[in-house]
């Protein structure tokens, strides 16, 4: 299965398990990974025969800065059933959520939370 990446996607959220983290905000950064059948498009070299990413950056950015999450799970979840639900020719998603400098009470790069789903198991489709 062929596949398309969005990495490093970086947008400002008001996500996490307490007030504070809601209220201030943080960075909040996604990668996407689409499993798909390119072959059409690797032919035609034409746009319709894919999945244009700038839409799959849209879909991110949108549950990224206007829905207000506890869980990372839930902006993974959120964004891949979207995807899903959006472009039938997509037969796995997996997505990666991270949040830099969280309260944790120690040092810690960042942490992340990474889902897969696939068509047949993701958000009720067959």
């Amino acid at each position: 299965m062929d596949c398309i990446t969005l990495k490093g996607l970086q947008f400002y959220g008001h996500h996490g398990c307490t007030a504070h983290e809601r209220k201030l905000g943080q960075r909040i950064e996604v990668d996407v990974r689409l499993r798909l059948d390119l072959s059409k498009a690797g032919e035609s070299d034409n746009l319709k025969h894919t999945v244009n990413y700038i839409s799959v950056y849209e879909i991110a950015r949108d549950i990224v800065t206007n829905e207000s999450c506890r869980l990372l799970e839930s902006i993974a979840a959120r964004i891949a059933n979207s995807i899903l639900s959006r472009f039938g020719s997509v037969h796995e998603v997996e997505v990666s959520v991270r949040k830099y400098n969280p309260p944790i009470g120690g040092i810690s790069e960042f942490v992340e939370v990474s889902i897969s789903r696939t068509r047949e198991h993701g958000c009720g489709l067959k």
